[in-house]
Formats: C-alpha cells, structure tokens, sequence
C-alpha cells in the first residue's frame, strides 16, 4: 500500500531512465535555466519531485521512457 505522505522524488539517474538519456545528459540539463530546481541536494547528490520532471519535459517536448514492467 502506498504511503500517502511519502514524496515522490526522482535522482540523476530516474531521470535518466524516464528520459532514455545518460545521467551526464541529465547533469546537463540540470545545469540550464529551464531545468526545474532540485526538492534537495544530499551527499548523494540531488532530487527533484518527479511532477516538477514531467511537466518539464512536456513543456520541452520530451519524450518520456515507457517504464518498464519488470
């Protein structure tokens, strides 16, 4: 059963998957002004809210990953 408080957040790497790109793709992205802000940065290195992502990447015209189903 899902957590309803639980945050939905996303690393480099998600990203990389959602967007079929390389994680070094996705650290470049991050860097522009029209990437969205990270919900935090841990010593792992950042997250960002999975809804923030999406919406940027339909914004941008992206195409996202089909996640696969195991």
């Amino acid at each position: 059963m899902p957590n309803s408080g639980a945050l939905d957040l996303v690393s480099t790497a998600e990203i990389a998957r959602l967007l079929g790109v390389t994680r070094q793709r996705v650290q470049q992205l991050a860097k522009t002004n029209d990437f969205p802000e990270p919900a935090a940065t841990l010593s792992m290195g950042s997250v960002w809210h999975t809804h923030d992502v999406r919406t940027w990447a339909a914004r941008t015209g992206r195409t996202l990953a089909e996640p696969s189903t195991g």
